[in-house]
């Protein structure tokens, strides 16, 4: 394999130069003051695929497409042009940057390029298999979302020519390149032992070995033959090198069976500052850095940040293989096109009515990490574009009238047509607060990360609660910082299979934040079965209803049952999944954390943990927040102290 050609790709459409994309598409400023005009720089055009794609000029707000001697774009602020056509034949573009400052006047036209369209295909079909594996945007989903999640290896037979059972997608949610041979062993397995000469493995991880877990992280820092650096008990035989996992239980494996891999670096996400503006290199709290996906800091001398993309690049030339650098690539896209449209590509969890009458329906909790089918057809696009232009065999059987997709043609397929918007509405502090305050709760914790301040309410709600017999207490603060206590009378409340009734405080946390939440617990009675305490996110909060209550959540605490307490434990579409039993008494003290990566939740409850990472939904009936409590019902009373709150700039893939 090392005299395979190195590839690594960028989509024209999102190539730009060093210079152009600090300047950004965006309006810049002149420097001169005097009366005399300045013709602007041309744009240097570049063509890849049906995208044209050039330079931002110094001075331009706006851009003019040429198609021969008619303009198809007028002043259009994006950098990159798709070329959509029917007819065959050959069609010239230049582009020409016009201002708005009386200072500048339009640019001569740029460069011509030739783009050639075929409606033809002329490629050859491909006779073997393509295994992909990787995270969750990657694989495949189910899911009830108004702009479902798909992942870019499910749209790939859409450019090869190639039956759909031939691309064989194992990738999964919330996997790393080392948990995924552990919570998937036998999709692993299976793809080792099955691929075969003349196949391809399309590898697609980085997202999630960042995670600073024993179970999913992976130095990027570390070379491709280094195993001395060992982590933690979860396997104490684990190399944590992102480089060697990649080579040692991927690439080799493929090799040994005469298939040929493929690295892709991972997509970016979606980015943006308060103003929806574009996006920058730094690491800050108001403009975070589309590369920010896979440049991770250094947290301790046990958990090496780095670059994973870089590191796969730098572990393809290495071993001869074909990069594909989504990552460059994505972030080059949503840099040219900016915030608004980039968003498009992106899935959504629920949505909302755009008008009185509600007949009309927008997206609600955008998902800044997964695409839905537009954005997972330009990925598998871009990959596909990458594959034509190398000098790998299945560049023959990439088709040769592929088209990167448009919004338009996938603004109605990207809807789930069978979505109906939730009766229940969202907790509004403005209005629904006072309803609250007879539980005299005032505190705030402040977000050690970015330093926001979420105010604590209380609450009591299910078929089975009783107000008056439940009570919140809040402490002053000391050396144990915000202090609550909770108790609920023997006969208020339960956690029961049919539904929850408790007793809370919490905060109102935005759907797409990934934080993590920690509290001590000092149990001073427990009631027993039904009996429960604990720190719990949540998908939607009620406010004082003697309602039947069974939302999704995950809790890091425990509830009694006749054999023993679950510590950490969940409701899922109604059911409860437990997690292991233990016996809880009063003087009991616990240390609860619950770590939330998007739809990855993980509970641990001291010595006890309990993860929901396979796709858990906190989505079904708030789409817009979610809601982190303290907890307690039927005969428990529970202090709970040293609350920390901290958000992260990443989350689950």
């Amino acid at each position: 394999m090392k005299n395979k050609k190195i590839v690594s790709f960028v989509l024209a459409a999102a190539m730009a130069t060093t210079v152009g994309l600090a300047a950004g598409c965006n309006p810049g400023s002149h420097g001169g003051g005097d009366d005399t005009t300045e013709k602007l720089a041309a744009p240097v055009v570049t063509l890849s695929g049906n995208v044209i794609s050039w330079n931002a000029v110094d001075h331009a707000d706006a851009y003019n497409v040429y198609e021969g001697t008619s303009v198809v774009s007028e002043a259009q602020t994006s950098c990159s042009y798709t070329i959509n056509k029917t007819v065959e034949g050959a069609y010239e573009y230049t582009v020409v940057a016009t201002s708005s400052d009386e200072n500048y006047t339009d640019s001569d036209k740029s460069n011509v390029v030739t783009y050639n369209y075929s409606a033809t295909d002329t490629s050859t079909k491909f006779t073997g298999k393509i295994y992909v594996v990787g995270d969750s945007t990657v694989c495949s989903f189910k899911d009830d979302y108004y702009l479902p999640r798909y992942g870019y290896g499910t749209q790939l037979y859409n450019y090869i020519n190639c039956d759909e059972s031939q691309i064989v997608n194992i990738a999964a949610s919330g996997r790393s390149s080392y948990s995924y041979m552990v919570d998937n062993k036998s999709d692993y397995d299976s793809f080792v032992s099955n691929i075969s000469a003349g196949d391809y493995l399309i590898i697609g991880f980085g997202h999630n070995d960042e995670k600073r877990e024993v179970k999913r992280y992976a130095d990027p820092t570390l070379s491709s033959s280094d195993t001395s650096t060992m982590i933690g008990s979860y396997n104490t035989e684990r190399a944590v090198s992102f480089k060697y996992i990649l080579k040692h239980y991927y690439i080799d494996a493929a090799i040994a069976k005469g298939a040929t891999p493929i690295l892709c670096t991972p997509i970016t996400r979606l980015y943006t500052d308060d103003k929806k503006s574009s996006y920058d290199t730094g690491h800050t709290t108001t403009t975070q850095s589309a590369t920010d996906t896979t440049v991770t800091p250094n947290v301790t001398t046990n958990w090496n940040g780095g670059d994973y993309a870089q590191a796969i690049r730098d572990l393809a030339e290495e071993q001869g293989l074909l990069c594909i650098d989504l990552n460059a690539t994505t972030v080059a896209d949503y840099k040219a096109l900016g915030y608004d449209e980039a968003s498009k590509y992106h899935a959504a969890t629920g949505a909302k009515w755009a008008d009185a009458d509600k007949t009309i329906m927008e997206a609600s909790g955008l998902d800044a990490t997964h695409t839905n089918l537009y954005g997972a057809k330009v990925n598998a696009y871009n990959i596909a574009s990458a594959v034509k232009a190398s000098s790998l065999p299945l560049s023959a059987n990439v088709r040769t009238n592929i088209k990167k997709p448009t919004y338009e043609e996938n603004a109605t397929a990207i809807i789930n047509s069978s979505y109906t918007i939730p009766d229940k509405e969202p907790f509004n502090p403005a209005t629904d607060a006072a309803k609250l305050e007879h539980w005299g709760v005032t505190g705030t914790t402040t977000d050690d990360t970015t330093g926001t301040e979420y105010k604590w309410y209380g609450t009591s709600f299910g078929a089975s609660s009783d107000t008056t017999n439940f009570t919140i207490t809040q402490g002053t603060d000391g050396e144990d910082g915000l202090t609550f206590t909770l108790k609920a009378a023997a006969s208020s409340g339960k956690i029961e299979s049919g539904g929850d009734s408790l007793v809370a405080v919490f905060i109102q946390v935005p759907f797409a934040t990934a934080f993590t939440v920690t509290a001590k617990a000092e149990v001073k009675t427990f009631g027993g079965n039904q009996s429960g305490f604990g720190l719990m996110v949540r998908d939607d909060m009620y406010l004082d209803e003697k309602t039947a209550v069974s939302s999704n959540y995950v809790t890091a605490g425990g509830y009694g049952t006749s054999t023993g307490v679950p510590m950490g434990f969940a409701r899922n579409n109604g059911s409860l999944v437990v997690g292991t039993r233990v016996n809880v008494a009063a003087g009991d003290m616990f240390d609860l954390s619950l770590a939330r990566l998007s739809q990855s939740i993980t509970a641990n409850t001291g010595s006890y943990n309990y993860s929901a990472e396979s796709d858990f939904d906190l989505a079904v009936s708030d789409s817009d927040y979610v809601y982190v409590c303290l907890w307690v019902t039927r005969g428990s009373e529970v202090t709970f102290s040293n609350i920390t709150f901290a958000s992260t700039d990443w989350v689950q893939a």
